[in-house]
């Protein structure tokens, strides 16, 4: 069934319940919020927390599609927060804001696809909007893929592939050469 939805123009049209795409913002930053509530469509709900261990709740009870992080929020606890968050939920699309520094230090989760965009504070309207759309529409493609989406890859994945590689060879070369 469809539901009447006004956008921001104020022309009326109509969205079906699975086109809903559920953001959860974690943030205390008044202008991160003001900013993110401003370039919300009516195909998009924004749900907004201000302590990390609600995301859970959300995530668990809805079909929340995209995680907004504020790094501050946060803090030093980031990269372990969103590496534990992209296991539990690996077509969770995961967005961060933050300063250079907190970029820095999520450089690892960033090029394994943990964290999906990084964005820098402060928001404008214009590049949030940009960056929500990019998000819902990787959101919409995972959606509509039918098979699962792959876990991030982490430098530990990588560590045991060579692992594994460096033994499989070692135990070829024993085989082949015969015990000794």
């Amino acid at each position: 069934m469809a539901s009447k939805q006004e956008d921001v123009g104020g022309a009326a049209h109509y969205s079906q319940a699975s086109e809903i795409v559920e953001l959860v913002l974690l943030s205390t930053d008044a202008s991160t919020v003001k900013t993110l509530r401003e370039v919300m469509s009516g195909s998009r709900r924004l749900w907004h927390v201000t302590a990390a261990d609600k995301i859970s709740d959300l995530l668990v009870a809805g079909d929340v599609g995209i995680l907004i992080l504020d790094a501050q929020e946060l803090g030093a606890a980031a990269p372990r927060f969103i590496g534990e968050i992209a296991r539990q939920f690996p077509d969770l699309v995961v967005m961060v804001a933050g300063d250079r520094d907190a970029q820095t230090a999520l450089t690892g989760l960033i090029s394994a696809g943990a964290v999906y965009r990084f964005i820098h504070k402060p928001l404008s309207p214009g590049r949030a909007l940009q960056f929500v759309d990019a998000a819902v529409r990787r959101f919409d493609r995972q959606r509509q893929s039918p098979e699962p989406p792959a876990a991030p890859r982490s430098i530990n994945y990588r560590l045991a592939t060579l692992v594994a590689a460096v033994l499989t060879l070692a135990l070829l070369a024993w085989c082949w050469m015969g015990p000794t």
